[in-house]
Order: structure tokens, then C-alpha cells, then sequence
């Protein structure tokens, strides 16, 4: 019986792993960060936007999105600095996001963190929080891009996003798939 329940955990694993990755390529999570920040009224944009990426050196499938996040930045020829944030380790993270000075967080793939952690920090300082990982929305980073039949998804964490001190449009919110409550 112990050996049965070990198959079946070992069997799950690549499918729990698979579930934390992004659907939507990055090029087209830009485009939609992009016009999502219009439409919330406490986000300043005469204010220089300092853009951190959150990410671990050592999993490739992070290093990749943070390289595509910086490089679709670029082709946009958006006014925002980019700032990588290497999450070896809690504690390096932690040390990070208190140092940075970005007003903006995007959550790249992460192993081995805990999204709850990078939330509870953002939120204490006002920092919004963006992902292609639609998982991490449900844990507390305020808006994220997923699929719903093969197209695009906005799924935002109404009370995370509210607790980071945006005030969202009616209209964005109705196109949206609202979650939470934070836990």
C-alpha cells in the first residue's frame, strides 16, 4: 500500500510542477499589462514606472521569462526600467524587495518560494504585482494572464489588488475573472 501511494505521488509530481508554469506567451502578457495599467485610477503615469522581475537564476524556465519580459520591454519601447531580482533564496528575496525601489513587481515561474511572502511585502509597501502564472494570482499577486478556450485571460485578486492601492475600472473588472479573497 505504501508503495502504491509513493507511485501515485511521484506520478502527480511533473503535473504539479507543469500547473505553476505560464500559458500565455510574454510578448502578449505585455500588451495586456500594458493597457490593464490604464485602467487603474491610483497608478500615476507621470511617474517613472521601475519595473522589478522576479525570478530564480538557477530555474531556466524563470532566467527565460525574465529575458523575455526585459527584451518585449525593449521592442514596446516602454519608459520603464527593469530590474532583475534574483530569488536564490528567501532570504536573498527578502532583502531585495525591501531594497528595491520598483513600483511595480512582476512574479516570473518560481520553485521552492512562497508567493505569499513576495504578497505580504508588496502590499506593505504599495507595490503592484503582475505574473503569467495564473496560480500565483490565487496566493495573492494582484493581477495575472491565463487562458480560458485558447485566448487570453485577465484574473485579478480584486482584494489583493486593492490591498496594493489599485482602483481598477468597472469596465476592466467585467472583462476579468475576479478571485480571492487573499488568504
Amino acid at each position: 500500500m505504501k508503495r502504491f501511494l509513493l507511485a501515485l505521488l511521484i506520478a502527480a509530481l511533473p503535473a504539479a510542477m507543469a500547473s505553476a508554469s505560464m500559458l500565455v506567451p510574454v510578448d502578449v502578457q505585455t500588451e495586456l499589462f500594458i493597457n490593464i495599467g490604464k485602467h487603474d485610477r491610483n497608478f500615476d503615469p507621470a511617474k517613472p514606472t521601475i519595473l522589478g522581475i522576479v525570478y530564480q537564476e538557477e530555474f531556466p524556465e524563470s532566467v527565460s521569462v525574465k529575458n523575455a519580459l526585459i527584451e518585449s520591454m525593449k521592442r514596446h519601447n516602454l519608459p520603464i526600467t527593469c530590474v532583475p531580482i534574483d530569488a536564490r533564496s528567501p532570504q536573498l528575496l527578502r532583502r531585495r524587495l525591501t531594497d528595491t525601489e520598483a513600483n511595480l513587481l512582476y512574479v516570473a515561474p518560481l520553485r521552492a518560494i512562497d508567493v505569499r511572502e513576495i504578497v505580504s511585502m508588496t502590499q506593505a509597501r504599495g507595490i503592484r504585482t503582475v505574473t503569467g502564472v495564473p496560480e500565483y494570482v490565487e496566493l495573492g499577486i494582484a493581477v495575472g494572464i491565463g487562458l480560458r478556450n485558447n485566448r487570453p485571460l485577465i484574473i485579478i485578486n480584486l482584494e489583493a489588488a486593492r490591498a496594493e492601492g489599485a482602483a481598477f475600472s468597472s469596465q476592466l473588472l467585467s472583462l476579468a475573472r475576479i478571485v480571492g479573497p487573499l488568504r
